[in-house]
C-alpha cells in the first residue's frame, strides 16, 4: 500500500513550489506497485492548490509557517524581539483582546454568591450561652455569720463540668443564707418560653455535716426578681433531695419556674416571669464556711441565649 513520507521538520524559508503544488514523495514498498493519485492529499475545494508533505495537513491562509499569496516569507508569529505579534487572520492561540466581551454583564453579577447590593443575609441561628461561663466579674455576694463572713468569685478553668470554666463561689465564715446574684442585661429577661432553670454543682464544705435543710430553705433555692421588685423562689420539696451529694461528684438540678410536682413554688407579690431583672442562688451549710461550683447555668428547654 503507497505510504506518504513527512519531511522529519518544517522548512524555516519559502517552499519550492512545482506548478502550484508542493511535490509529495511517495515511495513504495519492496513488491508494490508504483504510486498512485491516492498517495497525495488532495486540498479542500476553498483552499489554494498548495500542498506540504509534513504533519500540517492542507496550508491555509493564515496559517503560521505558510507561504503567503504574494510569496513573502512565512510568517511565525513572532517579531524579531521574540513577542508575540498579530496575525493577517484571527488568532487561533488565544483569546480575542480586539472585541467586545462575550459576556457583558459586570463581573460581580456573575458570581455565585452575587446578591443585590440592599439584599439581607439571613439572620443567623441564636448563639447558647451559659451565664456562668467566664461571668465572675458580674456576679455579687451575701452572706450572714455570727462572726462576720466575705464572698470571692472566680473563674476556675481547673473543675468544669460545661465549657471550658466554671464559677467558683468561696465564702469565708459564712452559716445561714448565702447569696449568688446575677443582674439580667438591659431590658431584662422574658422567661415565659422556659420550664426550669437548670445547672450543674459541685462543692466543698468544712463541717463533717455538710448542707442542711429546712431551717432556711431546701438547699439549693433559686430567688427571680421582676422589676417591680417582686420575686418568685423555687426549691426542692422537703425530702426529696440531698445536696450533699455535691460534695464528691457534679451534680445537675432543674428547677422549675412555675409549680411542679417534688418542688415548692411561691411568690411575693404579682411576679412577673416577663420582667425578670435578676436571679438568684441561695446555699445554707453547717457551721461556717464552703466553696460552691457552678457550671452550665441557663433556663430551658430549647436555646437560651440571653445572656448579659
Amino acid at each position: 500500500m503507497p505510504t506518504v513520507l513527512l519531511g522529519a521538520s518544517r522548512p524555516r524559508g519559502p517552499r519550492p513550489l512545482l506548478g502550484g503544488a508542493l511535490l509529495l514523495l511517495v515511495g513504495c514498498a519492496a513488491g508494490q506497485s508504483a504510486p498512485s493519485d491516492r498517495g497525495v492529499l488532495p486540498p479542500p475545494p476553498d483552499a489554494p492548490g498548495i500542498q506540504f508533505a509534513d504533519t500540517l495537513g492542507p496550508c491555509l491562509p493564515g496559517r503560521p509557517g505558510c507561504p503567503t499569496p504574494d510569496g513573502s516569507a512565512p510568517r511565525d508569529g513572532l517579531g524579531s524581539d521574540g513577542d508575540a505579534r498579530a496575525t493577517d487572520g484571527p488568532r487561533r492561540d488565544g483569546p480575542r483582546t480586539d472585541g467586545p466581551r462575550r459576556d457583558s454583564r459586570p463581573a460581580d453579577s456573575r458570581r455565585p454568591d452575587a446578591r443585590p447590593p440592599d439584599a439581607r443575609l439571613p439572620d443567623a441561628a441564636p448563639k447558647p450561652c451559659e451565664l456562668t461561663e467566664g461571668s465572675a466579674a458580674r456576679w455579687l455576694g451575701s452572706c450572714t455569720g455570727p462572726t462576720g463572713c466575705s464572698t470571692a468569685f472566680s473563674d476556675d478553668p481547673g473543675t468544669v463540668k460545661v465549657g471550658t470554666s466554671s464559677l467558683r463561689f468561696a465564702c469565708t465564715q459564712c452559716g445561714f443564707d448565702n447569696t449568688a446574684r446575677l443582674a439580667a442585661p438591659a431590658g431584662g429577661w422574658n422567661l415565659k418560653s422556659y420550664a426550669y432553670a437548670t445547672f450543674w454543682a459541685r462543692s466543698q464544705v468544712p463541717s463533717s455535716l455538710g448542707w442542711q435543710n429546712g431551717a432556711n430553705g431546701n438547699n439549693p433555692w433559686l430567688v427571680l426578681r421582676d422589676a417591680a421588685g417582686n420575686s418568685r423562689r423555687s426549691e426542692p420539696a422537703d425530702g426529696t433531695f440531698d445536696f450533699n451529694t455535691s460534695r464528691t461528684q457534679w451534680v445537675q438540678l432543674q428547677l422549675p419556674l412555675a409549680p411542679a410536682a417534688n418542688y415548692k413554688v411561691t411568690d411575693a407579690g404579682a411576679f412577673d416571669l416577663s420582667r425578670v431583672v435578676s436571679l438568684e442562688l441561695h446555699v445554707d451549710p453547717w457551721d461556717f464556711g464552703f466553696t460552691l461550683w457552678l457550671d452550665g447555668l441557663a433556663f430551658g428547654p430549647g436555646v437560651f441565649s440571653q445572656c448579659p
